[in-house]
C-alpha cells in the first residue's frame, strides 16, 4: 500500500481509508481491550490480527522480543497478554471505537465490498476451523491431507464438515450476523 493516496508517511490517513479488514481487527482489538475478551478465536489468530494493524502503522508491537523493557503507554491484550502500543497519528484512541463501529455498520450495507465481505468471511472461517483443528484429535487430522487441504475440505463440506469440526452455525447464519455475504 505505500505509494497510495490512502497511506501518509506513518500509515493509514482516514478510517474510511482501513478498509473493511482494517476497520475489523482496530475495532476487534480495541473492543478486546475495553470488555476484557479475546482478540481472535486464538493465539495464532490474534498475532495475525496485530501483524496486520502494525503493517498498516496503526500499532507498534515489540517484536521480535516478546516484551518492551520500557514503554509507558503499551497496552496488553486482556486475554492473551500481548503487548502492544497505539501508533496512529491522525485518531485519538479514546473516541475511536464507536466511530470504527459505526463505519462497520455502513460497510456491512454496501454492495461494493462483496468481494472483500467473502475474502474476509474466508478468513475468519478459516480462523474458526484452526481453532477447532487445534483442538481435534490427532487421528481426525491424519485422513484427508495438510492443515490446509483439512479445512478447505471441512468448508466445503457443509453440515457434516460442521459437525466434526464443532462448527454450529451455517455460512449464511454467520453472513447474516456480521453483515457479509453468505456461501
Amino acid at each position: 500500500m505505500p505509494g497510495t493516496s490512502s497511506m501518509t508517511p506513518s500509515g493509514v490517513a482516514s478510517i474510511e481509508a482501513l478498509g473493511l479488514r482494517g476497520t475489523l481487527f482496530l475495532a476487534a482489538l480495541l473492543a478486546a481491550q475495553l470488555r476484557r475478551i479475546p482478540v481472535a478465536p486464538t493465539r495464532r489468530s490474534t498475532l495475525l490480527v496485530l501483524d496486520a494493524l502494525r503493517d498498516l502503522a496503526l500499532i507498534q508491537v515489540p517484536w521480535p522480543a516478546d516484551r518492551w523493557q520500557i514503554r509507558p503507554d503499551a497496552e496488553v491484550t486482556p486475554i492473551e497478554d500481548l503487548q502492544w502500543a497505539f501508533a496512529w497519528s491522525t485518531h485519538e484512541r479514546r473516541h475511536l471505537l464507536p466511530v470504527l463501529e459505526d463505519q462497520l455498520g455502513d460497510m456491512a450495507h454496501d454492495v461494493e465490498l462483496a468481494d472483500a465481505k467473502l475474502e474476509l468471511w474466508d478468513e475468519l472461517a478459516l480462523c474458526a476451523y484452526s481453532q477447532a483443528f487445534d483442538h481435534a484429535p490427532p487421528e481426525r487430522l491424519t485422513n484427508t491431507g495438510s492443515y490446509v487441504d483439512q479445512i478447505r475440505q471441512a468448508l466445503n463440506h457443509g453440515q457434516s464438515g460442521r459437525r466434526q469440526t464443532g462448527w454450529t452455525a451455517t455460512p449464511n447464519e454467520l453472513g447474516n450476523v456480521a453483515g457479509l455475504p453468505g456461501k
